[in-house]
């Protein structure tokens, strides 16, 4: 056995802090602010090493952070780990019903302080998980599961794969299990003021009783997928269970090893953005009191320079045969599909696909969305504070990022 392979895990959780009247993210149409907590929100943090490589994923119950944010929070965790080779990897749920983490022009506004000692709570969770470092084991394994989600546009394009990192000590034991699905999660609707992780709170919540472990839930490249059951308590339980049922069976069933490679890349690319609006139509938007954040877009872009690209993150961490690939926007569900598809003709095992990691830029569309035209690509650009939606070839500069070298 080579020793310089063997897996050391750490895994650590905290509920994330509340204080009254937070407002929330995610929907321009809900009363603000929250008047309460259906459940909790929370941060869970895994850390995996071998040899001198260290990586740390961290799932967050957000709708997703700035750039900017976000990578404050991973060097701060970085600078602790100054002797390894470190990636880490931060991802908001997506939920709409979680304090609001980034403003979104009438989405909710931050809390400045909540989101400060949000962010403290987030990193000190992180290093407990490093800190917590034992002996462990790895696996992964996916199954199909099909009927929670449904593609929202007039696409046929959907990914009902569920991926499991399955991590257990050495003797067996439980230690964290990793959950990836792609399904945004909107089952709450905007009437609901209460905050909650929304259904992956509940996968989380069914899996941890089962195997009495931590669980990380990764939402995939969900922009253009809803859950089919909306609404209420019943369809959370009908979205979740089918999700929590494959992922216990999938631990029982998953083999593990004690040995990993572990070899990760991060970085930032620049993403076009489509040509700005006449001046004309600017004008005509921003006296049109009927439509208030295309109005407040109209009014800012008419007196502001305007940008021509957005950045956005793009990360890979492979372990052994299995990747993790992460991108911090709203990715179409059949760009997704591509990049899984790419690293697996490739020999790799199973593919996660992490959206909302390290930034949220907003939408990237597939490039047969803009002919359908539809919120997507002519109105989220006014929430997520750009100038214009970006361009169709921002889609494919994504799926080439993230398979780098598998082509």
């Amino acid at each position: 056995m080579n020793q310089e392979r063997l897996l050391l895990c750490g895994v650590a959780s905290t509920n994330l802090p509340l204080i009254p009247d937070l407002e929330l993210s995610g929907y321009a149409a809900r009363i603000q602010p929250s008047d309460g907590a259906h459940d909790v929100v929370s941060v869970t943090a895994l850390a995996l090493q071998s040899a001198k490589v260290l990586f740390v994923v961290i799932s967050v119950d957000a709708l997703g952070f700035t750039l900017e944010v976000a990578s404050m929070l991973r060097e701060r965790i970085a600078q602790q780990c100054a002797d390894k080779e470190v990636e880490i990897c931060l991802a908001g749920t997506h939920s709409h019903s979680a304090p609001a983490s980034m403003n979104l022009r009438a989405c909710g506004t931050v809390n400045s302080q909540w989101l400060q000692d949000a962010g403290d709570v987030i990193v000190q969770t992180a290093l407990q998980s490093i800190n917590d470092l034992q002996p462990a084991e790895f696996g992964a394994a996916t199954a199909q599961v099909p009927g929670v989600a449904i593609n929202r546009r007039q696409s046929t394009f959907i990914d009902e794969e569920l991926v499991l990192w399955r991590i257990a000590k050495i003797d067996g034991t439980p230690l964290a299990a990793v959950v990836n699905f792609t399904c945004h999660p909107v089952v709450y609707l905007a009437e609901s003021r209460l905050i909650s992780a929304d259904y992956p709170g509940a996968v989380r919540r069914e899996l941890a009783a089962q195997i009495n472990a931590p669980i990380l839930f990764l939402t995939g490249a969900a922009g253009d997928i809803n859950p089919v059951h909306r609404g209420d308590d019943e369809a959370i339980a009908r979205t979740a269970q089918p999700l929590a049922k494959a992922a216990a069976q999938l631990w029982y069933e998953t083999e593990t090893s004690k040995e990993i490679t572990l070899r990760g890349h991060s970085s930032v690319i620049q993403l076009p953005l489509q040509d700005p609006l006449p001046r004309a139509t600017l004008e005509t938007f921003a006296e049109d009191d009927s439509f208030s954040a295309r109005r407040d877009w109209a009014l800012k872009n008419l007196h502001e320079s305007l940008i021509t690209t957005v950045p956005c993150a793009v990360q890979n961490m492979h372990v052994n045969g299995h990747v993790l690939a992460a991108v911090g926007c709203e990715l179409f569900c059949s760009l997704g599909n591509r990049v899984k598809s790419t690293f697996k003709r490739n020999g790799i095992d199973s593919v996660m696909v992490a959206a909302y990691a390290g930034s949220n830029l907003g939408y990237v569309p597939d490039a047969a969305a803009y002919a359908r035209g539809g919120y997507e690509v002519e109105m989220a650009h006014y929430y997520y504070d750009q100038p214009a939606c970006v361009t169709p070839a921002a889609g494919e500069m994504l799926v080439s990022a993230l398979t780098q070298g598998e082509e």
